[in-house]
Parts: C-alpha cells; structure tokens; sequence
C-alpha cells in the first residue's frame, strides 16, 4: 500500500501564501492585518488579453456579516469585488468577480476555505499593496486578444463603456459606410445626406438684427444694463423686455430744475414766515395800546 505523503491541492494552499505569490508579507499597510493563509485557497482571474499585466489584492473589508475582497492591476485600477456573505458561507465555496466599468468584460472565480482565521483579525476596511499581495501568474488567464470593451467619452467628460455585441446607430448628419477593400468603417459627417429636414424658404429664418451678423456659432449677445430683464415668453416664441427698477424718465436737466424751483419755493416760504412774524408783532403792540387803562385825576 503506498504511503500517503501529498495533500489535496486546496488543502495544500490553505497552509500557504498560493494564490497570493509566494514569500509575501499579506500585510496591510497599517499593519494591522495578515491575510490568513486559510481564507482564499484558489483563484482564477480572466480579465486581459495581455500576459504581463499583474493583479493583486488591493482592498479587504472585514465585517461580522460580510467581507469584500477589492482586486486591482498594478496601475491601482480596479478589476472587481469578490463578496462573501458571513452567514451562508460553507468551506471551499466559490465567489464569482462583480467587474468594474473599467473591466467590464472581466470573469473570475475565488475559492474560500475557512473564516476561522479571518474571524480572529480586526474588522474594517484595509490597504493592501502589490508588493505585499500579488497574485502569482498562473491565476491570470489570458483571454484573446481583440476589443474587450468601447469606452465613449462625451463633451462634457462623462463617459461609459458597452461590451459584446455593441451597435452604433447613425443619427441625424452621420453616415455610415465600408471600404469594400480594406474593410474600415467610414463615418460621414455632413449636411444633405438625408438625415435631416431643410427648411429652404419655407420657414424663414432672423439672419440679422439691424444688419448686425451672430458670431461664428449663430449667437447673437444682446447685453442691457441697470433695470433690463430678459425673460423667455411662456409659448416660447420670443423674449420679453421688462423694467425691473422704474426709474425716472427726467434727465440731469430737468432735475436741475426741479431742484432750483424747490430752492425758490423754500425762500419763499421763510419769507412768509417772516411776514408773518412782522404781523404778528403789530398786532401784538395793536392789543396792548387798545387794552391800555389810563387812570384820570379828577
């Protein structure tokens, strides 16, 4: 009977650093965290047609009821997640990756033996760097080479990615067409194609205000200062003009004059009141005499 001197594969990696290449510290940054060597027992990772790109881990979190296993390239993008729910995981489960758009194509399986170990670490979130978690070459599988995804990038720098069978559809002013000989795709940009409605003199259209040109894109800039507001009309045929102040139509002018007349009315009424005061005094002097009591000697 032969002796029995070999482990099982996935046994053998439970006491290893595999698939974590071999001789590296599963540290993380902090220190505060050694990936136990029981958890992750087998992984295979399809996420590139090239084979010098290198994976590794880049993020553990460990918490009661889950625990995230984050996978990034060497350039610190991020290839996906595998995720491990606590409370319905069995030993040597399999995990399958949940990609990021920027590999939106790629598969993976993890097996995980045990939580034992990883129940005894700290909980929270923890860094990883390739120098300390890398992936050895054979987890890697290669795809074949071609286009894994379309990234489009809009004017304003969003952009999103399609995979598969992606179909470009040819809208107003686009045209597409193939070189019979070399097989590239052409895209025509142009007007008069078919694509769109020309107005003709059918529906005429402003080309100028008070013989003034738009500018090169067919913006016309109407500026207004102090109480001019412009504002779209609700059937949205025109703008209207509003006078959001109310000011005055009187020029300097005028106001000089209202000013020298309110000067003059204002002279006019102290010398009322000193006429007054004049009167006043008389017939203060008036009462006095007519009120006198002389006193005769007999």
């Amino acid at each position: 009977m032969a002796n029995i001197d070999n482990l099982d594969f996935l046994n053998l990696n439970s006491l290893r650093n595999y698939p974590i290449h071999e001789g590296l510290s599963r540290t993380s940054t902090d220190g505060g965290l050694i990936i136990p060597n029981n958890l992750i027992v087998e992984l295979q990772l399809a996420a590139t047609y090239d084979p010098t790109r290198r994976f590794y881990i880049s993020k553990l979190s460990n918490f009661d009821t889950e625990i995230t296993i984050q996978i990034s390239d060497y350039a610190g993008v991020i290839v996906g997640l595998f995720v491990i729910d606590t409370a319905t995981h069995t030993s040597y489960k399999e995990y399958y990756l949940s990609p990021t758009d920027a590999y939106i194509g790629a598969t993976g399986i993890m097996t995980i033996f045990t939580l034992d170990g990883i129940n005894q670490t700290p909980s929270g979130n923890f860094i990883f760097t390739p120098e300390a978690t890398e992936f050895e070459a054979r987890t890697s599988i290669p795809a074949l080479k071609g286009i894994n995804r379309l990234l489009f990038k809009t004017a304003a720098g969003k952009t999103f990615t399609a995979t598969g069978d992606v179909e470009i559809l040819a809208r107003t002013n686009v045209r597409f067409s193939q070189d019979p000989l070399s097989g590239i795709v052409i895209v025509d940009a142009a007007e008069g194609i078919g694509l769109n409605a020309d107005c003709g003199n059918l529906y005429p259209c402003i080309k100028t205000i008070n013989g003034i040109l738009p500018d090169g894109d067919g913006n016309f800039t109407l500026d207004f200062s102090d109480c001019a507001n412009l504002t779209p009309i609700p059937a949205g045929t025109g703008l209207l003009l509003e006078d959001v102040c109310c000011k005055p139509c009187q020029g300097c002018s005028d106001i000089a004059e209202l000013t020298n007349r309110l000067s003059s009315l204002e002279s006019q009424l102290l010398s009322l009141r000193n006429y007054y005061e004049g009167l006043n005094t008389l017939f203060t002097q008036y009462k006095t005499t007519v009120d006198f009591v002389c006193d005769c000697q007999k």
